[in-house]
């Protein structure tokens, strides 16, 4: 199963890509206010699914 994640209104022409490293992908928390993108707050997870 192939998983797509798309901004409707995305900040830059080329689009937008969930971030990714040696760590795996780097997801957010909004409930943490404005400190949520922070990489020290990241949850690193494997995949997306």
């Amino acid at each position: 199963m192939t998983v797509r994640i798309e901004r409707i209104k995305p900040r830059c022409p080329e689009g937008e890509y969930p971030q990714h490293d040696e760590r795996g992908y780097q997801l957010a928390d909004p409930k943490l206010g404005d400190e949520y993108h922070w990489v020290k707050n990241a949850k690193f997870v494997g995949t997306l699914e």
